[in-house]
């Protein structure tokens, strides 16, 4: 190699070996589309989809910005745009028991970053845990209590 620059032989390197394989990324893109929570608990749903989002960000990076002194922080704006898509990705394939701390997650305006809907799922995950592991959790017992008494002429009454 007789380049003059390091910066030419980075590029001469990323030229040649950053070529992305179409079935690779083909094979990425359906493992992510037809991955779904199902009976997985929610660790280990975040750990596959975020394994899939991190090998596509290694074969596909995205674009960064080489002006000098650029102020228009686009990277920026497409990584925030970039974790909008991976929240809902992972929101659509919840499992219904989730329904309502999806909903809530959705409603929060802006939407939360995606380690802060993880840790809210979670925390709905360990309650539900916890409800299910001790099924008299949230039942309300009412008990009727009548009082037995005797009145003056020795007849039973009843009071409730």
């Amino acid at each position: 190699m007789y380049l003059s620059t390091a910066t030419e032989i980075w590029q001469d390197l990323e030229e040649r070996f950053s070529q992305i394989s179409g079935p690779q990324f083909y094979s990425l893109q359906q493992n992510l589309s037809e991955i779904s929570q199902g009976s997985s608990s929610i660790i280990d749903y975040f750990t596959q989809i975020k394994g899939i989002w991190d090998e596509l960000s290694a074969i596909r990076p995205l674009p960064t910005c080489t002006c000098n002194g650029c102020k228009c922080n686009l990277t920026q704006k497409f990584m925030e745009q970039q974790d909008e898509d991976k929240l809902i990705q992972m929101l659509m394939k919840l499992d219904n028991q989730y329904a309502n701390a999806r909903s809530n997650i959705l409603m929060m305006q802006p939407l939360p970053k995606l380690s802060l809907a993880y840790r809210l799922l979670l925390v709905q995950d360990e309650k539900q845990r916890q409800t299910s592991s001790n099924p008299s959790a949230g039942q309300v017992y009412a008990y009727n209590v009548s009082e037995s008494t005797r009145d003056q002429s020795g007849e039973s009454t009843s009071t409730s």
